[in-house]
């Protein structure tokens, strides 16, 4: 009987130690639970706050005061510099980069023309003289004297005065093609113009100084 009372008491005190042990471990594991829970909560808050933050400063509100105090650095549109821009041209002028363009091309339609009408004299000069001798020719009583010394002279005259003739026209087809390259560098027709007259123009002798 003893035995059996013995053996009862030995039993209810493992199921005490038993149930004590399982007490301690659920209440461990709630403890861990609830501190998960607070350090969700904790980070749930963190990001809550940093978004409201965020929010704060995208949406912030300036007061008259916070206005005054940036007066300073505030540049408006008025106060900003205005871009310069370049004067137009003068009527009957060429802007300023085409200046020199202009000048070039002055100078080289005046020496073509002028190249021109210097062919052009020597070129009517060899005509006269052409015309001379024909009549010297036709005008020779000596067959001797046609064959042998007019006519060579008269042949020479012929062929320098084609020469010439095919000189002119060369010059002048070089002169078209130099003025339409003008216009198109923007050379006005003005500039053009005055230096085919200035070119046409006889050019003053060279008149020695007055001997003092």
């Amino acid at each position: 009987m003893e035995m059996k009372k013995h053996r009862l008491f030995r039993w209810l005190v493992v199921m005490v130690c038993f149930s004590l042990l399982l007490g301690l471990t659920v209440l461990a594991d709630e403890e861990k639970t609830e501190e998960k829970a607070k350090k969700k909560t904790s980070l749930v808050d963190l990001a809550r706050g940093s978004r409201q933050d965020r929010s704060t400063e995208t949406t912030r509100r300036y007061t008259n005061e916070d206005l005054k105090k940036a007066e300073g650095n505030i540049t408006s549109s008025a106060n900003l510099p205005k871009a310069t821009t370049a004067p137009p041209p003068a009527d009957g002028q060429a802007p300023a980069d085409q200046e020199s363009a202009a000048e070039k091309y002055y100078k080289e339609i005046l020496a073509k023309v002028r190249q021109i009408g210097d062919l052009q004299r020597q070129r009517d000069a060899r005509l006269i003289d052409l015309n001379e001798l024909r009549r010297e020719y036709n005008n020779a009583t000596s067959g001797v004297y046609q064959n042998r010394d007019v006519k060579p002279r008269m042949d020479a005259a012929y062929k320098e005065e084609r020469e010439l003739r095919e000189e002119v026209k060369k010059a002048q087809k070089e002169l078209a093609d130099l003025k339409d390259e003008a216009r198109k560098n923007g050379v006005l027709p003005a500039t053009i113009r005055k230096a085919e007259e200035d070119g046409q123009k006889m050019p003053e002798p060279d008149v020695p100084p007055a001997i003092k």
